[in-house]
């Protein structure tokens, strides 16, 4: 996930930087203007979960990252959802 404004790529029509967001919380996310790099049903979902503490959106395109993401690494964003483990 990056902070950028529109869908053109990291580059937003007013030529500034996308940024990566290692982490962020659904509080964080509700505040950004603009698309999402991901169906905004991750959103709806993770606000009704009770048991999910949080996601991590990887880029499954990038060779290894998904890989990387089973082993536990963080080579995406994290999402925190605020639920409390049982």
């Amino acid at each position: 996930m990056s902070t950028a404004p529109t869908p053109t790529g990291p580059n937003g029509l007013d030529g500034n930087k996308a940024q990566l967001l290692r982490e962020a919380s659904l509080a964080d996310l509700a505040k950004l203007k603009g698309t999402l790099s991901f169906d905004p049903a991750l959103l709806e979902v993770m606000v009704n979960a009770r048991y999910i503490e949080r996601a991590q959106v990887v880029n499954g395109l990038a060779p290894g990252r998904l890989t990387a993401a089973l082993r536990g690494r963080h080579v995406g964003s994290i999402i925190r959802t605020g639920a409390r483990p049982a």
